[in-house]
């Protein structure tokens, strides 16, 4: 006899543990004087320990996007002469590889920080001497990028990715199909009439880019979205 699935929190209890943390330099979880936190990493599954609250929102924004295949933290520092002539070492916060193959670099510091340092001006000296196969771009995430909005969307996203719900999925494409304009996820859902099972599919699909949230909003049943590439999206592919 086929058992009906446990509920998320009782699921919980049967996954494999995650795998060690990868990064070169691995923050304690105990500290009196800075945040700490981990969370798993989506595809590999490994523990990944931030030093800060805001590096944890940015590491939750980088696994949630698709274009970003791995994402490491604390990855091996880099080498680097400053305009004085003295070498110093760097190690980023995380390295993300990108679908096309590119590496990006990324440095996440507040904003005020990053402008009394001059964060920008040290950011461009690293990235002019990184050694091509390193990495192909430096950034840097602030408050600006990590907003709430954003983090809220990431989390969501990478929540309802753990499962597909086969009649929601086929009950909300048939619907976003047949979008003419702008619907809030809430109509979706009662349309489909299957409630969370579909706003879970609604999320799914903004997540694979057939829906998109229009107004700035974040995903929630209030947001309106459009079916991505038609005439009320634009026409955007």
């Amino acid at each position: 006899m086929t058992s009906s699935p446990a509920p998320d929190g009782e699921r919980e209890i049967f996954r494999v543990p995650p795998a060690p943390p990868r990064g070169t330099r691995i923050p304690s979880l105990r500290s009196a004087s800075q945040a700490r936190a981990r969370l798993v990493a989506d595809g590999d599954r490994h523990e990944m320990r931030v030093e800060s609250g805001l590096e944890y929102k940015a590491a939750q924004i980088l696994l949630a996007r698709r274009d970003v295949v791995d994402v490491q933290e604390q990855p091996a520092a880099v080498s680097y002469v400053d305009d004085a002539g003295q070498r110093h070492q760097h190690t980023f916060d995380f390295r993300a590889t990108m679908r096309d193959g590119r590496r990006v670099f990324v440095e996440v510091k507040p904003e005020d920080i990053a402008e009394r340092i001059g964060l920008n001006g040290l950011l461009g000296t690293i990235a002019s001497q990184v050694p091509q196969g390193v990495a192909d771009r430096v950034v840097h995430l602030g408050e600006r990028v990590l907003t709430r909005d954003a983090v809220h969307d990431a989390r969501l996203i990478r929540v309802v990715r753990r499962d597909r719900h086969r009649p929601a999925e086929t009950a909300v494409a048939a619907i976003v199909d047949g979008m003419a304009g702008r619907m809030t996820v809430a109509e979706i859902v009662r349309v489909s009439g299957l409630g969370a099972q579909a706003f879970r599919s609604v999320v799914r699909a903004v997540d694979d880019g057939r829906l998109r949230v229009v107004c700035g909003r974040r995903i929630g049943y209030g947001a309106s979205v459009v079916r991505a590439g038609s005439l009320a999206d634009g026409g955007r592919s």
